[in-house]
């Protein structure tokens, strides 16, 4: 089952995951085999939501603060790269599998600089 399909399962089924993205992040989880205590998920509803640290992380990196080592960056790159000549001829369905396609750490984008 794809994560978009087990999105679609939970929220299907839990209507208060429908609102609250801590709750679907929890109840995708235990779909998936993870289970919480009580006191676990009381924890999750209380701190930073990880897509909000993406975010920050991401603003200050535009900014040119705290960028990552230079093998990700190059890796980033490439991705976007990819992304950029490959979207005008990819359907929108196929995009969810490019953007995941595995890069070879071991090899070098020859066209980085």
């Amino acid at each position: 089952m794809t994560t978009s399909q087990l999105i679609e399962k939970v929220l299907a089924q839990n209507e208060s995951a429908r609102g609250n993205d801590r709750l679907l992040i929890i109840a995708v989880w235990e779909m998936q085999g993870f289970y919480l205590s009580d006191t676990q998920k009381a924890k999750i509803m209380d701190i930073a939501s990880p897509e909000s640290i993406r975010r920050t992380r991401q603003k200050l990196n535009e900014r040119g603060k705290y960028l990552p080592v230079e093998p990700i960056r190059k890796i980033r790159r490439f991705k976007g790269y990819q992304v950029q000549q490959s979207i005008p001829k990819t359907k929108p369905e196929k995009i969810e599998q490019l953007l995941n396609l595995p890069l070879d750490d071991q090899r070098e984008p020859r066209w980085v600089v």
